[in-house]
């Protein structure tokens, strides 16, 4: 522990401490100490035709360190109308802190907003809401949509008085928020009226709909803010006056480097806490530092702190009273690490455009949506993992705010945070204690029971396979229960099983099983806002308005590539989702299955060192890279991890179509560090080299979705306003830089002249990214 003491004027006493081991310290580190995590989706597009595919990248931040939450493998994801109907609930698998996939769109969807929920089931140990909800449209292929640019005909005030209170005889800043009646900001000119209708003082809006004015020596009295739109007259109150207490303001643009903090109280409220010793406490998720102060005989104290001394992000600034009670709060946001993308080229060959950029000074992970438009989505990984995971307040237009990121947007920013409070509630904090109830769920889990007799169970294993993928065993219960745990398995797959002796099938089984895992729901309401108007009608289409729409026809096909050395066999596994681009890839041919004996002489002769004794086998990695000594990989058997070894006991490579071995770990997480194997099984082999088996089976419901590879909708008309309006040229899910940063890809270019990449991403120093960059040929 250590306190740094700034010496200011006028008596004010500030103690900064890193570390504060007093009851409320206690409190706020056991309220935080169970994990947490937010997911973000990008989605490649924003407005979607109803037999479409909505696809996306999923980050999953743990919100302690800030970076990706290797943790978390079972990801829900809810489709929901505006009229808060849930329509789907798919599960979708993650590793290492990333999930990728696909929506298939109804085409009898009628058009409209809708709704995605991200959630897992270990969101639902806390009082906070702490899973997503992203919007997007869907227009159905029978509709036309047509824009409404009417004026307003509702408007709605959100008006918050800085630090939380119209406090009697002070200066009081007062932010206001006016909306129209679809939630987009109105940009205006109001005035601010007492109770006789007297002018205070007028103040106007930006675009997003923000306004602030200063009511400078506050009477007991009414105020009201008065605007007229389009020849209509609007009104709305300010909240009352307080007559004693303590309001907090907070100033980031005025001094570089530098926050400019006041303190603020009336002379009713001085005589009371003159002597009182008060906290400022400054917060971010699970990190704390307090500040002592005293107000002597001040009714106002400004002080400066450098920047350093808060967190880089958004910081929750809380005034505590000697009773540890909260009476001022506010929140600011720091940015101390700017990231900047920069494309280096983009050159075009033949029907391809190849683009190599630059994220500056760090390595990341990306996924990027090629665009004939500049209409960008306005879900932004750092609206949802920056701020509205802490505010659950939407930053709109988050591109705006953090493109040449000045003191102009940083005063607009503030803004916006100037109306927002942290979900975060100080009497939680001080009074809850969360327990954890709901785990993390990894994979998904087979319970059961056989229902007829079995003599000799305990010579016995009870096998599981599912076609050209799982082939685990498990041993049978006095009770003849069951159970695989940890399954990663695909929707609709059927699992057969059979009791083995020896390899060979002994009877056909009759059992009754039991899916867990794949199920969960939230327990919370699923806050979904609802505009009280539209902004856009659909009619059905008429002959005038069809040419608004995509033409599906064949694709334009890129060249062909002539290659003059050898075929070589594609690799199906190579999904850097599974991290299996920083391994090193092995496709078995029939060459391989005759020099190798089986799977564990072939992980022998590839860098690990394996030892059989009986039915037990051991894996090791020649050297520990571990800090606890093991020298035992990460080993997966199509996606699932095993742990029982002896699983690969007997197999032979004729049963296997790909291996993945990386010694280093890279891209595993902290269990990674001696190494990962992945095996892939074949999808059909040879007859001999697997018994006939007689079986129970069962189809698996509710399973994870598949991930398949990005395909686009068709068009004829590359360069019709209606793809231009609402299409999308490609989709690259899985981008990496390299450890200078440097990255490329490359894509389709149709014959457009212009192309808007939006990228959104994760840079190793868990800072996000969200760039909209125009390429022009």
């Amino acid at each position: 522990m250590f306190r740094k003491f700034f010496l200011l004027t006028l008596l004010l006493s500030i103690a900064l401490k890193a570390q504060n081991i007093n009851e409320v310290d206690r409190k706020f580190q056991n309220y935080f100490k169970l994990d947490r995590e937010n997911i973000y989706l990008h989605l490649n597009k924003n407005t979607y035709f109803s037999n479409e595919t909505v696809w996306f990248k999923g980050y999953i931040l743990d919100k302690k360190t800030n970076k990706l939450n290797p943790l978390t493998t079972n990801v829900y994801i809810s489709l929901y109308n505006q009229d808060k109907n849930e329509i789907k609930n798919q599960l979708f698998y993650a590793s290492n802190g990333i999930t990728s996939g696909q929506i298939k769109l109804d085409k009898s969807l009628p058009s409209g907003k809708y709704f995605l929920h991200i959630y897992t089931n270990y969101m639902n140990n806390f009082i906070e809401d702490e899973s997503t909800i992203e919007e997007f449209e869907i227009i159905n292929i029978e509709d036309t949509p047509l824009d409404l640019h009417s004026e307003p005909e509702h408007l709605n005030f959100e008006i918050t008085p800085e630090g939380g209170k119209l406090l009697f005889e002070s200066d009081n800043t007062v932010v206001v928020k006016i909306t129209d009646c679809q939630n987009k900001g109105v940009k205006l000119s109001a005035d601010v009226t007492d109770d006789s209708g007297n002018t205070i003082t007028s103040f106007y809006t930006n675009q997003e709909g923000y306004g602030k004015f200063d009511l400078l020596n506050t009477k007991n009295t009414t105020y009201s803010i008065k605007t007229s739109v389009a020849n209509q007259t609007f009104s709305h109150d300010l909240p009352p006056v307080t007559i004693e207490g303590v309001n907090l303001s907070a100033l980031t643009f005025i001094k570089q480097d530098n926050v400019l903090l006041t303190l603020k109280t009336n002379a009713n409220t001085l005589t009371k806490i003159k002597e009182e010793n008060l906290k400022l406490i400054i917060e971010k998720y699970d990190s704390i530092k307090f500040l002592d102060i005293r107000f002597d005989n001040l009714t106002k104290k400004d002080f400066f702190l450098e920047q350093k001394e808060f967190f880089n992000g958004l910081n929750t600034l809380r005034l505590l009273n000697s009773k540890n009670e909260s009476i001022a709060e506010r929140l600011i946001f720091i940015k101390k690490d700017p990231n900047k993308i920069e494309i280096r080229n983009a050159v075009k060959n033949n029907d391809s455009i190849r683009v190599k950029g630059l994220l500056k000074n760090n390595i990341g992970i990306m996924s990027i949506s090629i665009l004939p438009n500049s209409n960008i989505s306005q879900n932004s990984i750092i609206n949802h993992l920056a701020f509205e995971n802490v505010t659950k307040e939407k930053l709109n237009n988050t591109h705006y705010y953090f493109e040449n990121f000045d003191r102009k947007k940083q005063y607009e920013l503030d803004l916006y945070l100037m109306g927002c409070k942290s979900k975060y509630n100080w009497n939680s904090i001080l009074n809850d204690t969360i327990v954890q109830k709901y785990d993390y769920e990894f994979g998904i889990d087979i319970t059961g029971k056989i229902n007829q007799n079995i003599p000799n169970k305990e010579k016995l294993q009870l096998k599981l396979y599912t076609q050209g993928s799982l082939n685990l065993g498990t041993n049978i219960e006095t009770d003849n229960s069951f159970y695989f745990k940890n399954l990663l398995l695909e929707d609709s797959v059927y699992c057969h099983f059979s009791l083995l002796k020896n390899n060979t099938n002994l009877k056909k089984l009759s059992v009754v099983t039991t899916l867990k895992n794949n199920n969960s729901k939230f327990l919370k309401p699923v806050l979904i806002k609802k505009n009280s108007c539209q902004s856009t009608f659909y009619e059905k289409k008429q002959d005038e308005y069809v040419n608004l729409f995509p033409k599906t026809g064949k694709i334009i096909e890129l060249d062909s590539i002539q290659l003059v050395s050898e075929k070589k066999e594609k690799l199906i596994y190579g999904n850097t989702r599974y991290q299996n681009n920083y391994a090193r890839a092995f496709k078995i041919n029939e060459t391989d299955r005759q020099t190798y004996n089986d799977v564990l002489s072939f992980i022998s002769f590839n860098g690990f060192d394996v030892s059989v004794s009986g039915i037990n086998v051991i894996i090791n990695a020649r050297a520990s890279k571990s800090v606890l000594g093991s020298r035992t990989p990460i080993v997966y058997l199509d996606n699932t991890p095993i742990t029982d070894f002896s699983l690969l006991l007997g197999m032979s490579l004729r049963q296997v179509d790909e291996i993945y071995i990386n010694r280093t770990g890279f891209g595993e997480g902290m269990n990674g560090s001696n190494g990962s194997i992945r095996i892939y099984t074949r999808i059909t082999y040879d007859k001999d080299s697997n018994p006939t088996i007689k079986s129970s089976k069962i189809q698996i419901k509710k399973g994870f979705q598949k991930d398949i590879p990005f395909k686009n909708i068709e068009y004829q008309d590359y360069d019709h306003d209606s793809f231009k309006k609402y299409g999308v040229v490609d989709w690259k899910n899985n981008i990496y830089t390299n450890e200078t940063g440097e990255f490329e890809f490359s894509f389709p270019h149709f014959d457009l002249k212009e192309f808007y990449l939006d990228i959104q991403g994760l840079d190793g120093s868990g800072n996000f990214f969200h760039e909209v960059l125009p390429v022009k040929l």
